[in-house]
């Protein structure tokens, strides 16, 4: 009886233990939906425009339409841009916005091929590693822009210059 009783409160114990697994989720998801909303706002129509002709131009239309904000990335992220997988969410900065529609371009179709390996694969990565050398070169081979590398220079800025 003591062994069974010891079992039921460890199963007890890790049905809490992934419970609040679970809570700390869904608050560290409302905190980030909280920052969203605060610090970022909507993207241009024009934005989600471009979005759209790049998806379905590229990407086949397979890419679930994101929300699309302008702000600053974060603080983690040196970038210009950046997809938020756990909330569906693009963000582009303002400095972006303000080069014009071919920065705001380039900066999307950076954020769509994380999106589309997330898609792809189920896991969000931040990295510019094999899987997504090998979608850039995919598009790049569509666009006739030159290939890229793993080892190219700056490769988190591509499509821009690498």
């Amino acid at each position: 009886f003591l062994a069974r009783a010891g079992k039921v409160c460890l199963v007890n114990r890790d049905r809490q233990a992934l419970g609040s697994q679970r809570a700390l989720q869904l608050k560290r998801r409302e905190r980030q939906l909280r920052l969203v909303k605060r610090n970022k706002v909507e993207a241009p129509n024009w934005v989600y425009e471009v979005f759209m002709r790049l998806n379905a131009e590229l990407f086949a239309g397979q890419l679930p339409r994101p929300t699309l904000k302008v702000g600053r990335p974060g603080k983690r992220w040196r970038s210009t841009s950046v997809f938020r997988p756990s909330l569906a969410l693009i963000v582009i900065s303002p400095d972006e916005l303000s080069r014009g529609a071919q920065a705001v371009e380039a900066s999307l179709l950076h954020e769509m091929v994380h999106q589309s390996l997330w898609v792809k694969t189920g896991r969000s990565e931040h990295e510019h590693g094999e899987r997504f050398v090998a979608e850039a070169n995919r598009i790049a081979k569509h666009l006739r822009w030159p290939l890229v590398t793993i080892h190219s220079e700056r490769l988190e800025d591509w499509p821009r210059p690498v």
